[in-house]
């Protein structure tokens, strides 16, 4: 073996009792941990914080359940049945009946208190669907709507304080319309305390319950709860939760 061949030989790397061996054990142990500290703070802030708005409630250990925020007065959901039906929908593709709401006044001004405009009209899809909606109240009122606001990662969840019925009528050639505003509410953005880097959510989410009752071998409820993001209830102009977007 020549010398030149020795002299490789003696320094080529084996992983052993040697510094740098105790390095890459460091390094790769580190990079571990770290990445378990993350998945975890991430994993733990999600779930802690995940919104279902109408449902999303917390057991205080004794058998009480508390929900996030006061569900408005005269709401509530029951188990689902093949008479009580629950769907979950982005709102834009809902399409039962004419369905529109705008977000006019929300920002700093406002102390805290969203102001909506909405508009209801029947259409062929419920006119073929149900023949008369049965009445919710003594006042002939036969839709109610019920008004949220939540956040995923930052846990935020506030309702209208009540919900609001009205009358659709299948013959009437004009849109109903009426406000409902939600109070209470943060200014945005809001920051989830995420290691190593916080998550920001720059605007609410807009929830909207509807629900109405029918005759169809016997009384047949439902309730569509629809979602819409920032960009679909809000106005141009309007600043949302102190942010403009």
């Amino acid at each position: 073996m020549s010398k030149n061949e020795e002299k490789i030989e003696h320094t080529k790397f084996k992983f052993g009792r040697n510094p740098l061996s105790l390095i890459i054990v460091i390094v790769a142990l580190a990079i571990i941990i770290f990445g378990a500290v993350t998945i975890s703070s991430y994993v733990t802030t999600w779930n802690n914080n995940k919104i279902t708005p109408f449902v999303s409630s917390s057991d205080d250990g004794s058998g009480n359940t508390t929900y996030k925020d006061s569900l408005p007065s005269g709401f509530s959901l029951e188990e689902e049945s093949d008479s009580y039906i629950i769907k979950r929908m982005d709102g834009k593709d809902f399409n039962l009946f004419d369905f529109t709401i705008e977000c006019k006044e929300y920002g700093q001004l406002t102390n805290g208190s969203a102001t909506f405009n909405c508009s209801i009209k029947a259409n062929d899809n419920i006119k073929s669907k149900v023949k008369v909606l049965k009445d919710l109240d003594n006042n002939k009122k036969n839709i109610q709507f019920a008004f949220c606001f939540a956040s995923d990662w930052v846990g935020l969840c506030k309702y209208a304080t009540s919900v609001s019925k009205y009358q659709l009528s299948f013959t009437a050639e004009e849109a109903t319309t009426f406000t409902k505003s939600i109070s209470g509410l943060s200014n945005y953005p809001l920051t989830a305390n995420t290691f190593p880097a916080p998550i920001t959510v720059y605007t609410p989410d807009l929830y909207v319950c509807i629900t109405f009752s029918y005759e169809s071998s016997g009384v047949k409820t439902e309730n569509y709860i629809l979602k819409y993001t920032y960009n679909e209830y809000h106005v141009d102009g309007v600043t949302v939760g102190g942010y403009t977007k």
